[in-house]
């Protein structure tokens, strides 16, 4: 199921400068991370897609502490 977006021009607009805001941000972090880190995006519905949904954009963090051996 795919999810349904809004009709209205201006939220359609609004919802596409929020996606680019979102990559920016997430780009500038990854810039940031240790090499082979990247985050990672979940998309999921909301009653199957027919009101909407969302992504949610995560970070595994393998180790927050190293320790010398």
């Amino acid at each position: 199921m795919q999810q349904i977006k809004a009709r209205s021009d201006k939220a359609s607009s609004v919802f596409t400068l929020l996606e680019e805001l979102q990559q920016r941000f997430v780009s500038g972090l990854e810039a940031n991370l240790e090499q082979g880190s990247k985050f990672e995006k979940l998309s999921w519905l909301r009653d199957e897609g027919s009101h909407g949904g969302g992504a949610v954009i995560s970070l595994a963090i393998k180790s927050i502490l190293t320790v010398p051996a």
